[in-house]
């Protein structure tokens, strides 16, 4: 992978991760559904393509606000995906019937959380920064409204 992404915008990262020495992104921001609902909806369940403009909007505020130049991956969101990723396949044999049911049928409380709330309880929507950067933006306490502003501003 390192020596296919040579030459791309990506070669840092596999470089900080798979290279001589490492250089991870540190996590800047961290939210849930139930800690900011209002950003927590502006990113979570959005294609990637929407992702990918709100984070290239966020870099372009992020360089403007601190006065630096910040590459194509320097910042990083990490959200929940357009589906829900929960699914309970686990099979309860019923003796009586001498069959196997999914547990969504037998368990309406299963069925609940797996189509509408384990999401919003467990999944975070995630900012992650170049480890120089990181620390850049932790000294401003504002950076979550430039994600905010990054994100209006993308919204379709």
């Amino acid at each position: 992978m390192r020596e296919t992404a040579k030459g791309t915008c990506v070669a840092g990262l596999l470089e900080g991760v798979f290279g001589a020495k490492r250089r991870l992104h540190k996590r800047v921001l961290e939210f849930s559904f139930y800690q900011t609902p209002e950003l927590y909806r502006l990113l979570a369940r959005r294609p990637y393509t929407d992702l990918l403009d709100i984070s290239r909007r966020l870099i372009e505020i992020t360089s403007q606000k601190l006065g630096v130049t910040c590459g194509p991956t320097d910042l990083l969101i990490d959200a929940p995906p357009v589906h829900k990723e929960v699914e309970f396949k686990v099979s309860i044999f019923h003796s009586k019937e001498n069959c196997y049911r999914p547990l969504s049928q037998v368990s309406p409380v299963v069925a609940a959380l797996a189509k509408t709330q384990f999401d919003d309880y467990v999944k975070r929507v995630r900012i992650f920064a170049e480890p120089e950067l990181a620390q850049a933006i932790n000294r401003h306490t504002e950076f979550s409204k430039w994600l905010e502003q990054a994100a209006s501003s993308c919204r379709i």
